[in-house]
């Protein structure tokens, strides 16, 4: 009878956490270039890197409930910047839009 309640309560745990799964596609633009385009899934509380260059790394955080953390680590220079929003329904977007005297880049997560 353990067996079964703790098997019950394990298979309760893993659909809980694949229900949570949000699913994204992910773009970066360089100066108006697209140079980078990934889909992904992301768990609550969970961190995914999803674009890594030698001067850029691009995270996505699911952080609670339908609250989103779109964040790009400037590796020169050791600084983060960061987009946050509620991303709930298929078709939302999340941008980030960084614009310097050198460069323009931009990154948008579509919820799928």
């Amino acid at each position: 009878m353990k067996k079964i309640k703790l098997m019950t309560l394990l298979l309760a745990l893993v659909s809980s956490i694949s229900i949570s799964a949000r699913e994204f596609n992910c773009n970066i633009k360089m100066n108006g270039e697209e140079v980078h385009n990934t889909s992904f899934k992301v768990s609550a509380g969970e961190s995914i890197k999803f674009a890594d260059s030698p001067s850029l790394k691009f995270y996505l955080k699911s952080m609670k409930d339908d609250k989103f953390e779109l964040q790009a680590y400037d590796v020169e220079k050791a600084s983060r910047t960061y987009a946050i929003g509620k991303v709930r329904e298929s078709g939302d977007i999340l941008n980030y839009t960084l614009w310097t005297r050198s460069a323009l880049i931009e990154s948008e997560c579509l919820l799928k």
